[in-house]
This record gives structure tokens, sequence and C-alpha cells, in this order.
């Protein structure tokens, strides 16, 4: 089995990149939601009833006090 990206062939070079690359969007597509979760979790509830996916204004504390 060659080691050494260089030593490839052009196919392989594909399919190792392509590979890679799926790898990447899968763990992109796993982590998206876990991030915004986060995010949202800063918001005031009027940001997140108005525009739920952007970021949030300014980052408070208020929805973990309130949690308590």
């Amino acid at each position: 089995m060659k080691t050494s990206f260089g030593a490839m062939t052009g196919r392989e070079r594909l399919c190792f990149v392509l590979k890679y690359l799926f790898m990447a969007l899968c763990v992109v597509v796993a982590l998206f939601p876990i991030i915004w979760v986060i995010l949202s979790s800063f918001k005031t509830n009027a940001e997140i009833l108005s525009n739920g996916i952007s970021l949030p204004t300014h980052f408070g504390f208020d929805g973990y006090r309130s949690a308590r």
C-alpha cells in the first residue's frame, strides 16, 4: 500500500481528497445544530422570535439566570 500522497496515482488522489471532503462535510452537518443551539442560548426571546438564524446582537446570560 502506498503511504505518501505524492506516490499516489491521480485516481487515488481524487478518491483520497473526496473521502476527506465528505468526512469534513459530515462533521460540519453534525456540529452545526450544536453550535446554533449554543449561540441561540445567548439571545433574548425577542431575538429568537424575530430571526432565529441570526447571530446574537449582544451576548447576554439572561436566559441562564432565568433558568435557575
